[in-house]
């Protein structure tokens, strides 16, 4: 974590990917995350992020709203942001596109 203290950045944009199972459609697809933070104290370090994306979403078997709610969850409990909106645009799943934002 880095501390804004120094940068007062004002907002970051975050565009990961996490390929998943959908146990209802019984088929991979793909959440391209977008991630709009405002961030308070704490910058977050994105190798994190990545690494916390390994060992959480990527690979499970999760409907689009519960990886979204988890991704959510984790950056609100982490770094504690003045605002954040997480978007995930799914377009390879068993049905139409499918944008979820939390």
């Amino acid at each position: 974590m880095i501390s804004n203290e120094k940068y007062q950045i004002k907002e970051i944009n975050m565009y990961p990917t996490a390929i998943c199972f959908c146990p209802l459609g019984d088929d991979w697809y793909k959440n391209k995350f977008q991630v709009r933070m405002q961030p308070n104290l704490i910058i977050p370090n994105y190798c994190d992020i990545e690494e916390w994306l390994d060992d959480n979403i990527r690979g499970k078997s999760l409907i689009i709203e519960d990886a979204v709610n988890l991704f959510y969850n984790y950056l609100i409990e982490e770094y504690k942001p003045v605002a954040l909106e997480i978007k995930s645009h799914v377009e390879d799943a068993k049905h139409f596109p499918v944008e979820v934002t939390k």
